[in-house]
């Protein structure tokens, strides 16, 4: 009987616990994965009291790649938690450090931007197939935000972060958003290094990897929760972003006063907002909850009235959904993902960005941008053009 009732919790466990599957990637090319160790000799790092200690980065860096290798598994087993060990089973469709494709002499570049605990590489769903359609993605670790960073000697560094939001108190509140733009400083200020140690390795990567093959004129960024804070933040402060995508984050900093110039898309889970009636009969802290959100939906109505943009609702989706989470067990409710399909969620996820950074980095006119879609009858898109009032473009 005991061995049974073990049989049965295995059988269980592997159920809501499996050694899930990525998405295919669709594109034309084989991916390729590369870890780089980045050193910034000019910043130091404040979120630790050592003296003179610089700012150092772990990232992954995906790109279309001339063939495949030997495929690489989602974590490292030193990457994972005793409750994490499955992850160092599951398979990517990314090989590691097979050469650059040749189809193209360079390929344009994203940014990805995780979210505040959140790890370089915690939506592969979307850098592969972003990768697979010929752009080279890279993901970065924030030490000492992210849940952990490794790096090549071994040292590892976990986050030193709460919670997201307190909604206890306003004064709760206010002291979270000064931690979360302290955070979106040092976050920006990360990505822009980044673009700079791309620029670098363009112009002479002693791997000879990236010699002469990455269109560093040519950057988009992107980010889900606190990461589309600050892919929206990087825009503001650096043009060399030419366009960026918010997935499901609330913003912050200048960029959330003032706007941001660059081609931009958020994109939003449809998460029930309650009516005035409705927010009448919820408890102080829900209400401190809605309030905020409500101001966060006015700063991003504000920016796209100003300078146009994109606004896109995906009915089904919880915050989650805009992440690899929900792959990581059936369980809906323990991952925060909506009722929709996961998978149907990531391919929405994944057309729309790609159709995104391909008309506004590739010059290449995409159709699912200007309306409606038969295809996506989930989406809900509104096109703002600059100088619009809150008289909204609805496509859906």
């Amino acid at each position: 009987m005991f061995g049974f009732v073990l049989v049965l919790c295995a059988a269980a466990a592997a159920t809501a616990l499996p050694v899930f599957e990525f998405p295919a990637p669709t594109g034309p090319f084989s991916i390729g994965t590369v870890n780089l160790h980045l050193v910034d000799e000019k910043r130091e790092e404040t979120q630790v009291l050592r003296p003179r200690q610089r700012r150092e980065l772990m990232v992954q860096v995906w790109y279309p790649a001339e063939y495949s290798g030997r495929t690489r598994f989602y974590r490292a087993p030193s990457e994972t938690s005793f409750r994490q060990t499955r992850l160092a089973l599951v398979k990517t469709h990314t090989s590691s450090g097979v050469p650059l494709a040749d189809a193209l002499p360079r390929y344009p570049v994203l940014v990805f931007c995780p979210s505040w605990s959140g790890s370089r590489d915690q939506n592969t769903f979307q850098t592969e197939e972003l990768a697979s359609h010929g752009f080279v993605v890279v993901g970065i670790d924030h030490p000492y935000g992210s849940e952990l960073t490794i790096f090549p000697d071994e040292r590892r560094v976990a986050t030193a972060l709460g919670d997201w939001m307190d909604f206890s108190t306003d004064e709760t509140i206010k002291a979270a958003v000064r931690t979360a733009n302290a955070q979106l400083d040092i976050r920006t200020a990360d990505a822009r290094f980044v673009l700079d140690e791309l620029e670098r390795l363009n112009r002479h990567d002693p791997s000879g990897l990236f010699t002469d093959r990455l269109d560093t004129t040519c950057v988009g960024i992107f980010g889900h929760s606190f990461g589309g804070a600050v892919a929206m933040e990087a825009c503001r402060v650096d043009s060399r972003f030419a366009a960026g995508i918010d997935m499901d984050g609330c913003v912050f900093g200048g960029s959330a006063e003032l706007g941001v110039r660059q081609p931009f898309l958020f994109m939003s889970d449809d998460t029930p907002v309650p009516g005035t009636a409705k927010l009448a009969t919820l408890s102080e802290l829900q209400q401190r909850r809605w309030r905020f959100l409500s101001q966060d939906l006015s700063n991003i109505r504000h920016s796209l009235a100003t300078y146009g943009g994109y606004y896109m609702t995906v009915r089904g989706t919880r915050h989650m959904n805009f992440s690899d989470s929900p792959l990581s067990t059936p369980l809906k409710q323990r991952t925060g993902a909506g009722p929709i399909s996961v998978t149907r969620a990531m391919r929405i996820i994944n057309d729309y960005t790609l159709a995104f950074f391909n008309q506004f980095l590739k010059k290449q006119p995409q159709p699912l941008l200007d309306g409606p879609s038969s295809e996506y009858p989930e989406v809900e898109l509104e096109v703002w053009r600059p100088g619009d009032t809150l008289q909204v473009h609805k496509t859906s």
